[in-house]
């Protein structure tokens, strides 16, 4: 679960440091179109790739 929340929680930041969303928009956006991957649950590193489709993406700031 942890790994799910910091891929969420990079995500997030990723959109609003180099894309014209606040904060709100882009948890709304991710929650609507983000979709995740789940890469590995055997070793105890955890692995979580949150990701975002580019044709939903404005232009760079």
């Amino acid at each position: 679960m942890e790994a799910f929340k910091i891929a969420h929680v990079e995500l997030l930041r990723w959109l609003v440091s180099d894309y014209v969303f606040d904060k709100w928009e882009a948890l709304q956006v991710i929650s609507q179109v983000g979709r995740c991957r789940i890469g590995n649950v055997v070793d105890p590193n955890y692995t979580v790739v949150a990701k975002f489709p580019k044709v939903c993406l404005p232009s760079k700031k």
